[in-house]
């Protein structure tokens, strides 16, 4: 029996609509070493908030990534109506508000909130090159993107959105309960995808609609969906 290997690479496996968005990405971001900006601006965060010069790592600024293509999915099988606000808590570079961007007419407005400078610039420095390149990959209609440095607690420039996503694996004790305090001025209906399950005092805001699987960086994880 002969059997013959291929390999596919994601935008040939994506949706036909999304293919040319994931060759735009995998381009974008092929230059951006988002774990050595991260680790930097963690360091310099961990000596000025301790005053030392060789502190302890801040374990909740612990940088993964999404993996693209996994990520689509999950967005893909929630079933969120068109139109919405995207939101991501600790983006990052970028990967996550880039990936919800290339999802059509499903957000009207993709937002990052990230609390380190040197990784909120690089998230920045992405936009003009993506919205330059769009139409060359086929994105007709691609949505307003937007970063923000700072830290979650600074709700103003997110409570609006619909759908909002958090990296909350590696947070402490104290940042999530201050992630439930902040989801408390989320809208009625908004959607909010934690890595982590969030502790009990959620309950009086926030609904367990259930749990999903995703590839990540290091591996698959679970994601929680919890309904304001």
């Amino acid at each position: 029996v002969k059997v013959r290997a291929e390999r596919w690479s994601e935008s040939e496996i994506a949706p036909i609509e999304m293919g040319g968005g994931l060759t735009l990405l995998h381009r974008l971001f092929s230059d951006v070493n988002a774990f050595v900006l991260s680790a930097a601006d963690a360091d310099e965060f961990a000596r000025v908030e301790t005053h030392e010069l060789d502190p302890e790592p801040d374990e909740s600024l612990t940088y993964g990534e999404i993996e693209m293509l996994p990520f689509l999915h999950l967005l893909q099988r929630l079933v969120l109506p068109a139109g919405g606000v995207f939101c991501d808590l600790g983006a990052g570079s970028g990967r996550a508000v880039f990936a919800a961007a290339i999802t059509g007419e499903l957000f009207s407005e993709c937002l990052g909130v990230e609390l380190l400078p040197q990784l909120c610039a690089a998230a920045q420095r992405l936009k003009t090159p993506f919205f330059e390149l769009a139409p060359a990959h086929g994105l007709v209609t691609v949505p307003k993107i937007s970063f923000h440095q700072g830290d979650l607690a600074d709700v103003e420039s997110w409570k609006h959105a619909d759908t909002v996503y958090v990296a909350s694996l590696c947070f402490s004790d104290t940042l999530m309960l201050a992630l439930v305090t902040a989801a408390a001025s989320l809208k009625k209906g908004s959607l909010l995808l934690s890595l982590e399950r969030l502790p009990i005092e959620a309950r009086q805001i926030l609904w367990l609609e259930g749990c999903e699987k995703m590839v990540m960086s290091w591996g698959e994880c679970d994601v929680f969906l919890y309904r304001r």
